[in-house]
């Protein structure tokens, strides 16, 4: 599924123009938001890759979710001023997705900025919302049906 209209919006308007966005899991968003931001997309499926204009970081899926040594070597030394959370997705392997990966790997990012998180309609949405922001003592904001976001 493609990012809400709504959330796309809110990103535009909250962040300013030429801000840096780390996104897990690419889409039509991305194409939408590389308008306006530099984006740095973590994506599973080389099918999405190069669709749109970032810098593309190509992590297979290994244990359920990004394979941690690329996102930790690729991760190094860069800066983002939001993270979006909307990935791994699609059919990478049996089962449901595994978004709370995002949480069991936090050390690998920054959390010092906003962390976004796409599809809170579904349960993994809401579990990994309510870990994080217990975890990180961050302020939770309801963006819209579809999407929160951490402060």
């Amino acid at each position: 599924y493609t990012m809400n209209q709504g959330t796309l919006e809110f990103i535009v308007n909250y962040l300013p123009n030429n801000s840096n966005i780390l996104e897990l899991g690419s889409g039509e968003g991305t194409g939408i938001l590389s308008q306006y931001f530099s984006m740095i997309s973590i994506e599973h499926d080389e099918n999405f890759i190069n669709r749109h204009e970032s810098k593309w970081i190509h992590a297979p899926i290994v244990n359920e979710w990004y394979d941690t040594e690329v996102v930790r070597t690729s991760l190094k030394d860069l800066k983002y001023d939001l993270i979006i959370v909307d990935g791994p997705g699609g059919r990478a392997w049996q089962g449901k997705t595994k978004r709370i990966g995002f949480f069991d790997n936090i050390g690998l990012f920054n959390t010092n900025v906003p962390i976004l998180i796409d599809d809170t309609d579904r349960e993994d949405g809401k579990e990994l919302v309510e870990k994080l922001s217990s975890k990180l003592s961050k302020a939770v904001q309801k963006i819209n049906e579809r999407s929160t976001i951490l402060l």
